[in-house]
């Protein structure tokens, strides 16, 4: 199973180099997958996009996008920070790191694994069981 997203691969650290997960949030709630890859995909290549069921610990809908081919990623972010939708101002940030290492866009084992809050809870459990 090693797929392009397995460590073992040689190809796996020139992947991580060229690609930017990005945190964003502030969208209305009637946007969709589609919706928000569209208009992410004007600021740069559209790898992934996630958007959590739950809510952050504001209460908003945020997710996660993954970018392909990012060669400066201050500039992305600015971009990003940039589109309005209606009324809303997108608000865009670099993902964790933490976040980044564990976060597989096509098989998601529970979505509260991905909030930033539970993140030291599953770090802690899985140490626990090793």
């Amino acid at each position: 199973m090693g797929g392009s997203h397995h460590p073992s691969n040689p190809k796996f650290k020139d992947l991580h180099d060229i690609t930017a997960t990005t945190y964003v949030t502030n969208f209305p709630t009637s946007l969709g997958t589609k919706e928000l890859w569209d208009l992410c995909d004007r600021c740069g290549s559209v790898a992934d996009v996630y958007i959590a069921r739950k809510l952050s610990k504001n209460g908003r809908r945020f997710a996660f996008v993954r970018f392909l081919k990012v060669k400066n990623k201050e500039s992305l972010i600015d971009d990003l920070n940039k589109i309005w939708i209606g009324s809303y101002h997108l608000f865009a940030a670099m993902a964790r790191k933490a976040l980044i290492a564990q976060l597989d866009f096509k098989n998601f084992a529970c979505e509260s694994d991905w909030l930033p809050e539970r993140q030291s809870k599953i770090s802690a459990n899985k140490q626990f069981q090793a």
